[in-house]
């Protein structure tokens, strides 16, 4: 491998034009419909390329549609019709305070920041109008493979917004992975703001004997799912290894969630989701699909009996328009409260799935919070499953568009621009 990303020097210019080709060729129509001055639009180093529409909205902040993915050498396909923060719920452990920050206050509007150019080192900030509200970058993650002397480095988008409620700081940061995966996570930062003088629900802060109360974090997404041709035949299967006998062995068992339902991660079954089409397949017969990680559950939160939207981790649900936030939904029209409220027996086989994923985390301060509590990072992983018939970055053996791909040339410019 490193003998060939030697010969790409002299080259360069000609070879990123024949990935760029390559990478259209697949689809001439596989591409989003966006209004204008939200498209991105971007090829990454080793061929892949992400496509995409933004728009802001007051309450969620950044919101994506239409996203497509592409490997390099191979089609594009639509995998979601929108992806978005549904909910930010904060609780404290003595109970003086239960904030819903996406429906109370917004990521949005006044409270989505103006970034300056420090905020966003080495990438493109992009404008709704009137401020630069997110920050797109390219960046080099390390190893996409390494065995023996074959070894492909990997690349990013990173798009980044940040929203400003009070002396709290959320930074929505999203990286669209060459290889497919996306990772959206929340950073929190800023200041702490409840203290109490009983350390049944919290820790001493500094010297004062001022006790910081503790909390949890509630994040949740909303992913609408369209996966394929036709966006509106999707189904999810649930992944789960049961113990047999003695547990020494583990029997993988999949089903498929025929309705909508709320449940929650399993460490000893391993619970995990994959939300996969109906019809479209890749060259090996294999159903194209998404596959949801569930790395990130150290953390529990089971809610009060009222809060009948926190009593699961993950929830499918069919397609409704007015079904926008995981709680405090506007009940006008008839639309539930929220996820709890959505679950009414619907049929999700084989129609237009969407899925919400929470991710809890408790923080117990402690003296590094102050003055300002460090950014501390919680997330979803999702990862293409089966959605190429191998792994479309190994070169040798490869068709020759796909080797073209994969000669380490320096990163496409952006088709994305500041505005």
């Amino acid at each position: 491998m490193a003998r060939n990303t030697r010969r790409a020097g002299s080259a360069g210019a000609c070879l990123v034009a024949t990935v760029a080709f390559f990478a259209m060729a697949g689809d001439a129509h596989a591409q989003p419909t966006c209004p204008p001055g939200t498209l991105i639009d971007e090829t990454l180093t080793t061929g892949a390329r992400w496509q995409m529409c933004w728009t802001e909205r007051a309450a969620e902040g950044i919101v994506f549609e239409d996203i497509w993915y592409q490997p390099p050498g191979e089609s594009a396909r639509r995998l979601m019709k929108e992806a978005g923060i549904a909910q930010i719920h904060v609780v404290y452990d003595d109970d003086r305070a239960r904030r819903h920050i996406v429906t109370e206050d917004g990521l949005g509007a006044a409270n989505l920041a103006d970034l300056t150019p420090a905020e966003c080192p080495a990438g493109t900030l992009l404008s709704n109008g009137s401020s630069d509200v997110l920050c797109q970058t390219i960046a080099g993650r390390g190893y996409m493979y390494k065995y023996y002397s074959e070894r492909v480095q990997g690349y990013w988008l990173e798009l980044a917004s940040t929203s400003r409620i009070g002396s709290q700081t959320w930074i929505a940061r999203w990286r669209f992975y060459d290889d497919g995966t996306i990772v959206p996570a929340i950073g929190a930062t800023g200041e702490l703001t409840e203290f109490g003088s009983d350390p049944s629900y919290g820790s001493e802060v500094g010297s004062g004997g001022q006790i910081g109360v503790g909390f949890v974090t509630n994040y949740y997404w909303r992913f609408d799912f369209d996966i394929g041709s036709n966006g509106a035949d999707d189904l999810v299967e649930r992944f789960e290894v049961h113990p047999e006998g003695s547990g020494s062995t583990k029997q993988l068992q999949t089903s498929v969630i025929t309705q909508e339902l709320g449940e929650s991660r399993d460490p000893q079954l391993k619970r995990e989701w994959r939300v996969r089409d109906a019809s479209t397949t890749n060259s090996d017969g294999h159903a194209v699909s998404y596959h949801v990680e569930a790395l990130d559950g150290g953390h529990a939160y089971l809610g009060t009996p009222a809060e009948t939207w926190a009593s699961h981790d993950v929830y499918v649900t069919r397609y409704d328009a007015c079904e926008k936030f995981a709680s405090q939904n506007d009940t006008g029209g008839g639309c539930g409260g929220g996820l709890g409220d959505y679950l009414d027996s619907e049929s999700v086989n084989g129609a237009d799935v969407v899925l919400w994923y929470r991710t809890t985390y408790h923080h117990l301060p402690r003296d590094e919070d102050a003055p300002y509590r460090p950014t501390q990072w919680r997330g979803v992983i999702l990862v293409p499953r089966d959605w190429s018939r191998d792994n479309p970055f190994s070169f040798f053996g490869a068709p020759w568009t796909r080797q073209l791909a994969m000669l380490h040339l320096p990163a496409p410019r952006s088709q994305a621009r500041a505005r």
